[in-house]
């Protein structure tokens, strides 16, 4: 993390609003967000291998992650 300081202003963000937080993580950005970030589009699902299209599979039922950026 380039700002160390970033999760504790958001904890501290979050207590001065009075939301509760059961559960707070810091991680780092997958392949599919950075594809996603840089291209402004999602890989397609079932591209063909070898030609460097990525293969994106999503799992029914799996649940979704929201992402905070600075």
């Amino acid at each position: 993390m380039k700002d160390p300081e970033l999760m504790p202003a958001v904890v501290r963000a979050l207590d001065r609003e009075g939301i509760t937080v059961g559960e707070l993580a810091l991680r780092r950005s997958s392949l599919d967000e950075v594809f996603l970030a840089l291209t402004g589009h999602r890989a397609e699902p079932g591209a063909p291998e070898g030609d460097g299209g990525a293969t994106v599979r999503e799992e029914e039922n799996e649940p979704r992650k929201a992402v905070m950026r600075p």
